[in-house]
């Protein structure tokens, strides 16, 4: 019985947490074009107002900066840094630069991603646990020719469990992962609705050694008799 309500508290927890993951992430925009890329080496800029994010909390890019190379490189996908000029906002990147890094660079797309800190005062009743200081990310993908393909947020505030109340180091990594993972995920959905379209109808009527049962469409006559089908 104990075995039991511990099997049943683990897949709890699990159902929970998959919960959280899927109310903090969100896709906004999705290209109807997507399916037909290939991502073998992207390019990823600095976060936008990278100065400002960085008084905020020490270390911010850093972070960013190595947990997207990590991510990448999970996938096997060449990952390129790459600085863009006046980048204070995703809202009116200008396309020019994102099609002149990639040529420069031989790229299939470039990441910019935004980032903003929110800060909490978390309580168990009316005793202070501490504050905790979440990070909602966004990232636009862009393609070679600065077409935007896809624009995603994770936010670690609905989007991640913790026991205490996290702070900026874990949260901006965690943040910069789950947006990450959203991007990977509609890529590889699109990509895998692009291979059942074109893969070949399965034959019902055709069956293998050992069927028990053969559907009545394989039957027919032959000089007034009934096929016979038998199994081996």
């Amino acid at each position: 019985m104990k075995i039991c309500n511990r099997i049943y508290g683990l897949l709890l927890i699990v159902v929970i947490l998959s919960g959280c993951a899927a109310l903090g992430t969100k896709t906004i925009l999705k290209s109807s074009n997507l399916n037909a890329y290939q991502f073998t080496r992207i390019g990823y800029t600095q976060i936008a107002d990278e100065e400002l994010l960085n008084e905020i909390r020490p270390n911010t890019s850093n972070i960013y900066d190595s947990t997207i190379k990590n991510f990448f490189n999970k996938n096997n996908i060449i990952a390129i840094g790459l600085f863009l000029p006046n980048f204070f906002s995703i809202e009116g990147i200008d396309k020019t630069e994102i099609v002149r890094m990639c040529q420069e660079q031989k790229l299939d797309g470039i990441i910019c991603t935004q980032v903003k800190y929110k800060f909490f005062n978390n309580y168990y009743g009316c005793i202070p646990l501490g504050k905790s200081e979440d990070a909602y990310v966004e990232m636009q993908l862009y393609d070679k020719n600065g077409l935007l393909l896809l624009h995603t947020k994770h936010n670690t505030y609905a989007g991640n469990s913790y026991m205490m109340p996290p702070k900026a180091e874990k949260t901006i990594r965690d943040g910069t992962e789950g947006t990450l993972k959203q991007i990977m995920k509609e890529i590889e959905q699109t990509q895998q609705q692009k291979l059942n379209k074109y893969q070949p109808p399965i034959n019902k009527a055709s069956f293998g050694r050992g069927t028990k049962q053969c559907s009545e469409a394989v039957l027919g006559r032959l000089s007034g008799k009934k096929l016979l089908i038998t199994n081996y």
